[in-house]
């Protein structure tokens, strides 16, 4: 009799323990999603101040993303990339 008791103990807690760990995962807030999308411009020069978060980028041209630099450049049948690339130039 004590062996029965001590199962269904047992099937409790762990019953217990199930629907405590699925409330408190429940309880968690909503994913919160941001666009990354506005307000991105493009430079084509390397920037040794470019990290600093006071940098002035006014006069840089506004783009959309997804963005490649690449496509700034020249397109020549000599670039590296090909005609898989485009023809236009790489890093």
């Amino acid at each position: 009799m004590q062996v029965r008791v001590q199962k269904a103990l047992c099937a409790s807690l762990v019953c217990l323990s199930f629907l405590a760990a699925n409330s408190i995962v429940a309880a968690a807030p909503a994913r919160l999603i941001t666009s990354f999308d506005p307000d991105w411009r493009f430079i084509q020069k390397d920037l040794p101040t470019g990290q600093d978060i006071a940098l002035d980028d006014s006069a840089w041209r506004a783009v959309d993303v997804p963005h490649d630099w690449s496509i700034e450049g020249p397109v020549a049948q000599a670039n590296s990339s090909g005609q898989a690339g485009g023809y236009f130039p790489d890093g």
